[in-house]
């Protein structure tokens, strides 16, 4: 499944009243149900406001935000100062190279649904901050 440059979006009533357009609308592993806007893919992928490498590689892992969410390898919290998660995986992303990625999806558990609020393939993990929790970790929930 590829996501086409423009998304076809999914609209849906959100909590506060007003209509959002969507690209992705999932149920994540803990059963929270999180979604990416449009406004959001957008703005990470307007290739007037970023550079044109970071925007191809994000358009390109897209597609596994999905995925990702509802089978991740582990849920952390970014640090003791903000109440964002991080959830991530393994994913083969042909666009990148032939090596494995990192996928770090990181969401807002404040809003209703909760939010995806940026996305990124990375070769390692050695710079992620674990230090506001692990909360969930695929190895020890089998």
């Amino acid at each position: 499944m590829t996501l086409p440059d423009q998304p076809s979006a999914i609209t849906t009533q959100a909590s506060t009243g007003f209509e959002e357009a969507y690209v992705v609308d999932t149920t994540d592993v803990r059963g929270d149900r999180t979604v990416l806007t449009v406004r959001d893919y957008d703005f990470h992928t307007d290739p007037t406001k970023r550079d044109p490498k970071d925007v191809a590689s994000r358009k390109a892992a897209a597609r596994f935000i999905g995925p990702v969410l509802r089978r991740p390898s582990k849920i952390y919290r970014e640090s003791n100062k903000t109440e964002y998660l991080r959830y991530t995986g393994l994913v083969a992303v042909p666009e990148l190279g032939e090596c494995l990625k990192a996928l770090v999806v990181t969401v807002d558990p404040t809003r209703d649904p909760h939010e995806v609020v940026t996305w990124i393939a990375k070769r390692n993990l050695k710079a992620e901050d674990t230090s506001g929790g692990l909360l969930y970790d695929a190895y020890e929930s089998t």
